[in-house]
């Protein structure tokens, strides 16, 4: 939270703070605090949405992917919508990017929570 205290100096920094406040949301919601987690969670959406051709980039769609986990988790009537969305981010990218420990630790997850919610 002490990060988000201050405003980002560019578009890296915003970023970089959405990323922190998915993985804030993704907390919660393992906690079991849905409400905080879907408020955590609504700046970093909004900010993924205003990036229409940055989504190309690995690096970005990466971080929607985690976002739609983390919507997945805290809207479970969306679930196996936003987790479908996620799983087709992270196979869109490269194999280079999929093969990296973040990647496929995330798709994992994805997996995983595919199953649990079947």
């Amino acid at each position: 939270e002490e990060r988000l205290r201050f405003p980002p100096m560019n578009h890296i920094g915003e970023l970089d703070r959405a990323e922190v406040r998915t993985f804030h949301a993704l907390a919660l919601a393992r906690l079991g605090r849905l409400a905080e987690a879907r408020e955590a969670l609504a700046p970093a959406l909004a900010y993924y949405a205003k990036l229409p051709d940055a989504r190309e980039a690995d690096w970005v769609r990466s971080r929607v992917a985690t976002a739609r986990l983390a919507q997945a988790l805290v809207n479970p009537a969306e679930a196996q919508a936003r987790l479908a969305e996620a799983a087709q981010l992270i196979d869109g990218l490269t194999p280079e990017y999929r093969r990296t420990a973040t990647i496929v630790q995330m798709r994992n997850e994805i997996a995983l929570e595919q199953v649990a919610r079947r």
